[in-house]
């Protein structure tokens, strides 16, 4: 049985080691431009607020639809929310992540349709401590007709739907 010689296998060792290397920088150069954080994709209306200014902790802690402020406001993944009170806010900054919209705010039926649909604030649903906002009242019926398995379709298909203009 022959054996390889240590020269030709050291230089196959060189080029593994510049392919790997090679490989290396592709990989962080495609990690450093790819698109920023798609999980942070937030329907926003033409004044850049969230929820169209409604007060996202009204909708989970009270179960309303409430109109928030512009003196209390607070940011969350590059996105402006407004709140009906300090309380609400404070409460919002303490737990943010809880209180956001699922699918960025856009209307939950329309990303289990495969669509991002801007909401109407006041159509909405709470389900297992999950903000799900609406298009309409109409689209809101639907929702409620079978909402486990829309929750589920709407969460298989919003990861496809980010980063495609709505």
């Amino acid at each position: 049985m022959d054996f390889p010689d240590v020269a030709y296998c050291g230089e196959l060792a060189i080029k593994f080691r510049r392919n790997a290397m090679r490989l290396a920088i592709v990989s962080l150069l495609l990690v450093l431009t790819a698109p920023t954080d798609l999980a942070a994709e937030v329907n926003l209306n033409p004044e850049g607020l969230a929820l169209h200014g409604y007060d996202p902790v009204a909708y989970l802690d009270d179960g309303t639809a409430v109109m928030g402020s512009s003196d209390f406001t607070a940011e969350h993944d590059g996105a402006v929310y407004q709140f009906a009170s300090k309380d609400n806010r404070d409460r919002f900054l303490a737990s943010g992540s809880g209180y956001v919209p699922q699918y960025g705010g856009f209307c939950a039926y329309g990303v289990r349709m495969g669509q991002k649909f801007d909401i109407n604030p006041e159509a909405f649903s709470v389900i297992d401590g999950r903000l799900y906002v609406l298009l309409d009242n109409a689209t809101h019926s639907l929702w409620l007709q079978d909402p486990e398995t829309n929750i589920r379709i709407a969460d298989e298909t919003w990861p496809q739907l980010q980063g495609l203009s709505d």
